[in-house]
């Protein structure tokens, strides 16, 4: 009785969790209500005017924010960027996003 259901709901759940939206970290900072709007599109979700304006009012923040802080190199941290990037090779393909995720890159 429930077979069919059930069977339903395990492929809607596996396919709901492929449905990545990737953004740039760039895109928040340059473009933070455009990439609002895409996630909008991406989870079909209408928002209220609370959120709207919440980001519309952080996106003129950002538009003005200006660094404090100086930006360190890696050896600083004890970091090695030659392992660094091994550790993340996998992002220096030529498409290290598999085709079900959905980019948002302008």
């Amino acid at each position: 009785m429930f077979g069919a259901s059930l069977n339903f709901l395990h492929c809607l759940m596996v396919t709901l969790v492929f449905m990545i939206l990737i953004v740039p970290y760039d895109q928040l900072k340059e473009d933070l209500m455009g990439v609002f709007e895409r996630v909008i599109d991406f989870t079909n979700i209408k928002p209220s005017h609370a959120p709207i304006s919440a980001v519309r009012n952080q996106a003129e923040k950002q538009k003005k924010y200006h660094r404090q802080h100086e930006v360190r190199p890696l050896k600083d941290f004890g970091i090695d960027s030659r392992r660094l990037k091994e550790d993340f090779a996998f992002l220096y393909a030529n498409d290290p996003y598999p085709v079900h995720i959905m980019h948002i890159f302008k």
